[in-house]
């Protein structure tokens, strides 16, 4: 599953990850993820996931070969539209808490400069939206060290599926303050109450980065707290 991840990952390092390369890579990454899906090599809600997302990508990739066409910073924008999304695949997809807890926080730092990548144009309002969304990733990605730091440390393990084991049976008081985190954390990254304001500032971002946070950003939290719902609903929920 991590191989889509790897070819959007590896392709923004390039020096040349632009324009019709970007979409070479997100093809390349489409066509891996459903050759690992038909495979069967992973459980099919995490290879499903890893194709709806490296589509978006390939879509998002496409979409921005005219939209951007000319812009002198393509460049830089496609490189880093290529490692939110690796990022993002590898966050929804891995078995790793502390690989989860990496490649979230890559999403949202890689994400950010997306947001204001008309800086020179949108002026204030952009600054605004990349101070707004600044504020709730800190905040969302310090909850979500929290919960991975607690729920390592006293379950022993990395392991994603060992963690949701030892979750289902264990009843410790550290699911309390655990769960929270990963609400606050799932709330930052949708833009749910307290942290809603940096979503409609958002609309100074190129029009496939606003595809990108509608259509999948905002809906990783919810993976995430499917994947670790014994957690958050044990430890928080009544």
């Amino acid at each position: 599953a991590g191989l889509p991840a790897a070819v959007l990952l590896l392709a923004a390092l390039l020096p040349t990850a632009r324009g019709r390369t970007a979409v070479l890579a997100a093809t390349t990454a489409t066509v891996a993820a459903v050759v690992v899906a038909a495979l069967g090599v992973v459980e099919p809600y995490r290879a499903a996931v890893a194709v709806l997302t490296t589509l978006l990508a390939l879509v998002l990739t496409r979409f921005s070969l005219r939209h951007l066409d000319g812009d002198p910073a393509r460049a830089r924008y496609d490189r880093l539209l290529l490692l939110t999304a690796g990022a993002a695949v590898l966050a929804v997809t891995t078995q790793d808490l502390v690989v989860l807890l990496g490649a979230w926080v890559l999403t949202g730092a890689a994400l950010t400069p997306l947001v204001g990548h008309h800086g020179g144009a949108a002026g204030p309002a952009s600054a605004r939206a990349v101070a707004a969304l600044r504020r709730s990733r800190a905040a969302g990605d310090i909850a979500l060290l929290i919960a991975v730091g607690l729920l390592v440390a006293s379950a022993g393990t990395t392991s994603l599926p060992a963690v949701v084991a030892w979750a289902e049976t264990s009843g410790s008081p550290v699911l309390t303050v655990a769960g929270a985190a990963l609400l606050v954390t799932a709330a930052a990254r949708a833009g749910l109450l307290p942290f809603a304001r940096w979503v409609p500032l958002s609309v100074v971002a190129p029009a496939p980065v606003s595809g990108l946070l509608h259509a999948g950003v905002v809906n990783a939290p919810v993976v995430l707290l499917l994947q670790l719902h014994p957690v958050w609903a044990g430890g928080v929920l009544p």
